[in-house]
């Protein structure tokens, strides 16, 4: 199913980020089989993406317009071509990262994982 959702804009301290790749998290495919807690329908489902910033709120000072960016954690409407996001759950994409790569940032954010430290990746 697919319709046309309007551009949101962002709150003061929101970035709303037009979506290049998204991650399908667990809970995502548990929402579409209906097994998860509940969610209203319809659901724009969603909790981990990449994209670049194409708007910042009145509050927002780190980020510009035009930013890689990566973010999760977020619930919902991530599968939509735009989102916004509050600014303090998003994450700088530096150049040589590719953004499908980015998109699956989510289990680093909520790992709190510092430079030096050793993550296994299990695919």
């Amino acid at each position: 199913m697919s319709r046309d959702v309007p551009i949101p804009e962002p709150l003061p301290d929101e970035v709303l980020i037009q979506n290049h790749f998204v991650g399908v998290n667990f809970v995502d495919t548990q929402h579409r089989a209906g097994l998860y807690y509940p969610v209203a329908l319809p659901l724009i489902p969603g909790t981990e993406a990449s994209g670049v910033v194409a708007a910042v709120g009145s509050d927002v000072t780190d980020f510009r317009v035009a930013d890689r960016v990566a973010y999760a954690g977020y619930m919902g409407g991530n599968y939509a071509e735009f989102t916004c996001v509050p600014h303090d759950r998003i994450v700088s994409v530096p150049d040589a990262m590719p953004l499908e790569q980015a998109a699956q940032t989510h289990l680093l954010l909520e790992s709190r994982a510092t430079s030096g430290k050793l993550l296994l990746k299990v695919t």
